[in-house]
């Protein structure tokens, strides 16, 4: 039977969405109007949704499940804004809740690439009172208020909800909830209506204070885990927040990990380079791509599997998901990817287990 097969590495065809700014690029969203569709394997052809509301905890695991139903609970896109952006705003989980039966929105955004003028902006220069703010966008005189940074390529930041954030000629990977309410409160070049924008709806959850720039873009939080290791991965956690954790891997040679500890599935976002995951599924060892551009989601039931590099400057995000009040929480979030005890360094199988013909680091 088809529910007996074991569930694989996830690709998703891309949905791209054109706006007067640039390109939006959903590579993995179950957000209704965006429902990605796997494009590989025996679940080919069925949307996000459908394989969630079939094998919903075998998914994204039992924790995960509790808490967020058979909503994926994550969204991966790419923003190619060669323009400039509207200037947004995103509601917490309770405001969202409330008033639009949807989740909040706190986003992680990663710069990818910047073309002169390259801008990102986050939150107010300076203090303004909630009339001001609004006489500010109605008036188109807003810009002038915010907070502006020059962006470079491998910097991130972490957008809370209430937040004004908004990008012009960058590019950049968002590791977001799931959730539809980017809320437009300011449009520079005036491409949307007034009556298009949101201010009036948002203005109680708009943070009015001037932007702790300190804050957005945090230094990598360098856990023991977080190491050189002598497989040669460094990895940076990036965020690690209730919706979220997002961490950055080096990846210049094999990976062995235990997907168990973690009780999630797990995204991997490729932003450099190119990777194959191997793991053992009904054929027997089985390997799955993911290219510069591509994401590709891994079943929480799949035990463990080997991440390979195909290039020597390979560099991931990957994304998963711990709610902390999940009601049988059981996991150690300082538990590494490796079997306690176990050098893998010196691993006689690991050459054996992995296929390394798609593996070809430069030398």
């Amino acid at each position: 039977m088809e529910e007996e097969k074991k569930l694989y590495p996830l690709r998703f065809a891309p949905v791209a969405v054109e706006h007067a700014w640039g390109t939006e690029v959903y590579q993995l969203a179950d957000l209704g109007v965006i429902d990605s569709e796997a494009c590989s394997g025996w679940l080919s052809g069925d949307s996000l949704s459908d394989i969630m509301e079939t094998y919903i905890d075998r998914v994204v695991g039992d924790d995960v499940y509790y808490y967020y139903g058979r909503q994926f609970p994550v969204a991966v896109r790419s923003l190619q804004v060669t323009g400039r952006t509207p200037v947004w705003v995103c509601p917490d989980d309770k405001v969202a809740g409330e008033r639009y039966d949807a989740l909040g929105k706190a986003k992680l955004w990663y710069v990818t690439a910047v073309r002169p003028g390259a801008r990102v902006y986050l939150g107010l220069e300076k203090e303004m009172t909630a009339t001001d703010l609004y006489r500010a966008c109605m008036d188109g005189s807003l810009g002038g208020s915010l907070h502006a940074e020059t962006p470079s390529v491998g910097q991130w930041y972490l957008i809370e909800p209430g937040v004004l954030h908004g990008a012009e000629q960058v590019d950049l990977v968002e590791v977001s909830e799931a959730s539809l309410l980017d809320i437009s409160v300011f449009d520079w070049d005036a491409f949307l209506d007034s009556e298009d924008l949101g201010v009036v709806d948002a203005m109680d959850f708009i943070r009015l204070q001037a932007h702790d720039a300190s804050a957005a873009a945090p230094a990598p939080q360098h856990h023991h885990h977080d190491e050189i290791r002598p497989e040669g991965r460094l990895t940076d956690t990036l965020a690690e927040i209730e919706p979220f954790t997002v961490t950055r891997v080096r990846l210049s040679d094999a990976l062995h990990i235990y997907t168990e500890q973690f009780g999630s599935f797990l995204a991997y976002s490729c932003l450099e380079g190119g990777a194959s995951v191997q793991a053992t599924l009904d054929a027997g060892m089985e390997r799955f791509h993911v290219g510069k551009g591509e994401t590709l989601l891994l079943p929480a039931e799949m035990p463990d599997f080997f991440l390979v590099p195909e290039n020597r400057d390979t560099v991931l995000l990957e994304t998963r998901v711990q709610p902390s009040q999940s009601p049988d929480s059981y996991i150690n979030t300082d538990a590494e990817p490796f079997l306690e005890g176990e050098d893998y360094s010196k691993d006689e199988d690991l050459d054996d287990r992995i296929d390394w013909s798609l593996a070809h680091p430069d030398n």
